[in-house]
């Protein structure tokens, strides 16, 4: 034995499953850990623990010697050792089989015939051994063994059934204090206690939990039959156990009677006193250890079962190939333990659930833990039988039966394992999960949105061919891929909605874009239809004339760049229509109708184009009969007009200025509408390939019809209007004039009367003098100018109509009913005309300023 000394120390922790201790040194605050036989606490007797090293000094030195006495026996050849005569082997088995049961059945003796054999043999060779160990002490190789004591020497055989060497005492006084220190004594306590061991028993073989589930459930069942489970129990502990326990000792003490065992016994002194106390504080105990038995076999069963059952080493490659290899070969639930299925969100993330309703990974762990934590709690509360049983007396509180509590170690440690192992499986759940990160882009996809961002003008069929092939492989991967359930560890997960989510995803992905390939190709078709029935149209459209020839042979010479476009618009379409045929997309009736007269429709087109090739030969040789009878009538037109301009001379009369005015207006027309048929004539003359006509030259003439009659409607234009503005401005409201429009009036008239009497002069006399009293009228009008701007000006205020009544000496503040013939016939302001004038200026140019510091003003607060 290694030499040690005392040290003084401090207890840490004790390590129960090896009794051993570890400490920390109070002079050097090292820890070590020692057994528990190398400690010694400050409590206990130092020679009890002086004894208790020494025995076990002495214990460990007698184990070491019989190892080594019973190798070398153990060593020793059996061959040739003699063994058991038949005759008494017949006689051991007969004794061996000497009762009715065991010899009904049929036990192979082989085995024990064997191991007497074997026994017999050993006992012989130890038997050798024995003597040669006593006769060779100086044998090197003997030493160090010694041989175990004799059986005689220890013991002494009884040869029946009394023990000899008791010592002398008074068995009266004996049995008289055991009988009254023991409750033992009557038979009735004794069937109550093989009742009430018989109860417990029966209580041991339950179980707080429900059988472990031989398949995989779903957590809110399983959750459900746990506590189902727990509540049965509980409410038989407390019902049925508690009320039988108390009927047994009741029924079997009733008899009894006053004494020691009165259940009847009203006061509390007597009572605590009495062998009743006692035998009751017995069923307490048995009643606790039967409890503790119990929850801690319950506890067990339920902790191996849930690790047993989570313990996997998953190996996860892709969503549809995991490996699973349970850890706990021996547990007894050979499937998942629970049954989950994968819940698609609305932003395309997923969650594992029952029933639809999403499951955080946290509840996984916390159920299971929960369910234990309530097993524990269901059997805290558990009365005392006590009180039931001794009722007559008054308890102020009722005692509860002592239980396994949730802090003990067993539990804790339990709960701890626990929790660690569920936890440990939800780690490949959690990776696995993440695997589904992958789809959640085309999860979150809107096929409207995906469809019509693709589908431009740009996208041909090829690339609608490509596209659609892959969503369909994609869907097919999908399929392929993702299987309907799998095995994650201790979980069975159905991938039903995420396969079916994503299978219906890329579907309505192909349905809508062959939705919207139908459906644009429906609107091309139609376009393409609008546009060759424009062409036919125009095309079979008859011409009303050279120039609707014209431009139909235009049209006809642009029409082929046309028609190849439309031929390829038309290939397009009738590729979109061979990829929804390969893709079997059901479009209605009219479609199809749609899309055969798409494909005619360049037929069509040619047909209408050999119509018009025919209707325009026709329609030319028709319109250039129309034109010669045409130009025919035109010159007789030209004709009548140059004798009416001829004799336009003779009107000269001034007070029938409005009449001839209109004259001339519709010559004028006429002479516009003659120049723009002469104009058209000539076209049609080009359009039918014929020689221009000059209508200028004779006997037209219609150049020298216009230079003839342009003096005489100048100067009747030049009357007309003179006459209707100078009515206007002398009786006229004077506040509706326009100083500017009066003066540009009065001079363009001047100007065209004062040619006019230039031209006439000398050739038409009496127009001359007509043109020379009109110069005169307007001439006069014209010295009214100055006043009317004056008088108009836009900056008169009432101060400057104030300084001019002051220096006129009369009124002047012009109103509606105020004219210029007022202003002059009766206030006579032409001969005020100078101090108009300056008054007028001088707010004209106060209305300068005005207007441009407004104007400044404006622009800053901008």
């Amino acid at each position: 034995v290694k030499a040690r000394s005392w040290r003084p120390c401090k207890v840490v922790e004790r390590k129960a499953e090896d009794d051993t201790y570890t400490l920390k040194w109070a002079d050097t605050h090292e820890t070590e850990t020692l057994p528990r036989l190398a400690v010694m606490f400050l409590g206990e007797d130092p020679f009890v623990f002086a004894k208790r090293v020494s025995r076990a000094l002495q214990a460990r030195d007698s184990t070491l010697q019989g190892l080594m006495y019973n190798l070398y026996i153990d060593s020793m050849p059996v061959e040739g050792v003699p063994m058991l005569a038949p005759e008494q082997l017949n006689r051991v088995m007969t004794l061996a089989l000497n009762t009715k049961l065991v010899r009904q059945k049929s036990i192979d003796t082989t085995g024990i015939i064997d191991e007497l054999n074997f026994e017999y043999s050993r006992t012989m060779n130890r038997i050798v051994f024995d003597k040669e160990l006593d006769a060779a002490r100086d044998n090197e190789m003997m030493k160090g063994i010694v041989a175990p004591p004799k059986l005689a020497d220890s013991v002494r055989l009884r040869e029946s059934g009394v023990v000899a060497d008791v010592p002398p005492h008074d068995w009266a006084q004996q049995y008289c204090l055991f009988n009254f220190n023991s409750f033992l004594t009557k038979g009735e306590l004794i069937s109550c206690i093989v009742k009430t061991k018989a109860e417990n028993q029966r209580i041991m073989g339950m179980s707080l939990f429900a059988p472990h589930p031989t398949k995989t459930t779903k957590p809110d069942e399983f959750e459900h039959m746990e506590s189902q489970a727990i509540v049965q129990t509980a409410v038989y502990l407390k019902e049925t156990w508690l009320t039988s326990l108390k009927n047994s000792l009741r029924n079997g003490l009733k008899d009894v009677g006053k004494g020691w065992f009165n259940l009847n016994e009203t006061k509390r002194e007597v009572y605590d006193i009495s062998k009743l106390k006692k035998f009751m504080t017995m069923i307490n105990f048995m009643m606790q250890d039967t409890l503790r038995f119990l929850t801690e076999e319950s506890m067990r069963s339920y902790a191996g079962f849930i690790c047993g059952a989570v313990k996997y080493k998953v190996t996860i490659e892709d969503i549809g190939k995991v490996e699973n290899v349970r850890l706990e070969a021996d547990s007894k639930l050979k499937w998942p333990l629970f049954k989950l299925e994968l819940i698609l969100n609305s932003d395309g993330t997923v969650d594992i659930g029952s029933n639809s309703v999403p499951i955080p990974f946290v509840q996984f762990v916390e159920m299971p833990l929960a369910q234990f934590d309530k097993a524990l709690a269901s059997v805290s509360d558990i009365p005392e039988l006590e009180p039931l049983v001794v009722d007559q007396i008054f308890w102020s509180s009722k005692p509860i039966l002592a239980s396994v509590h949730p802090a003990d170690p067993l539990a804790k440690s339990l709960r701890e394992k626990m929790k660690m192992a569920l936890e440990d499986a939800l780690v490949p759940m959690r990776d696995y999960i993440e695997r589904f990160k992958e789809f959640q882009d085309i999860l979150n996809t809107v096929p409207e949105d995906y469809v019509a961002q693709f589908m431009t003008e740009s996208v041909t069929a090829a690339d609608l061919h490509k596209k659609l092939a892959s969503l369909i492989d994609l869907k097919a991967g999908v399929e392929d891929r993702i299987p309907i359930s799998m095995q994650v560890g201790a979980f069975e997960l159905s991938l039903d909605s995420i396969r079916t989510a994503l299978q219906g995803r890329y579907q309505a992905l192909v349905t809508l874009f062959l939705s919207e390939v139908a459906s644009k190709t429906k609107a091309r078709c139609d376009d393409l239809t609008k546009k060759s029935e424009a062409s036919i149209k125009v095309l079979r459209a008859p011409c009303d004339n050279i120039e609707a020839v014209t431009e139909l042979k235009e049209y006809m010479s642009e029409l082929p760049e046309m028609v190849r476009e439309l031929d390829g618009e038309i290939s397009n379409i009738l590729k979109n229509y061979e990829l929804l045929d390969e893709y079997r997309y059901e479009y209605a009736k009219d479609d199809t109708k749609r899309r055969w007269n798409t494909y005619s429709q360049l037929l069509r087109i040619s047909q209408s184009v050999d119509y018009a090739h025919l209707a325009m030969r026709s329609d030319k040789d028709k319109f250039e009969a129309e034109l010669v009878e045409a130009q025919d009538e035109f010159a007789g037109e030209l004709a009548s007009l140059m004798t009416v301009v001829n004799n336009f001379s003779k009107y000269s009369d001034l007070s029938k200025t409005k009449e001839i005015a209109e004259n001339v207006a519709g010559i004028n027309e006429k002479l516009k509408n003659c120049v723009a048929n002469a104009q058209l004539m000539n076209s049609r003359e080009l359009q039918l390939e014929r020689a221009p006509t000059d209508f200028n030259a004779p006997p037209h003439d219609l150049a020298k019809i216009q230079k003839i009659f342009e003096p005489f409607s100048q100067f009747w234009m030049a009357a007309a209007e003179w006459s209707t503005c100078h009515a206007t401005w002398m009786d006229g409201t004077f506040t509706n004039l326009d100083p500017e429009e009066v003066d540009k009036t009065c001079n363009n008239c001047f100007r065209t009367v004062f040619k006019s009497v230039k031209a006439f002069e000398g050739k038409i006399p009496e127009l001359a003098a007509s043109a020379l009293a009109l110069k005169t009228d307007i001439d006069g009008f014209r010295e009214y100018a100055p006043l009317v701007q004056a008088l108009r000006q836009p900056g008169m205020r009432d101060r400057h109509w104030g300084s001019l009544t002051e220096q006129l000496g009369f009124t002047v503040r012009p109103d509606d009913k105020f004219t210029l013939r007022k202003g002059l016939e009766e206030l006579h302001l032409d001969t005020h005309l100078d101090q108009i004038v300056k008054i007028c200026d001088v707010a004209g140019k106060e209305f300068g300023i005005e207007a441009a510091l407004n104007k400044m003003e404006f622009e800053w607060k901008e």
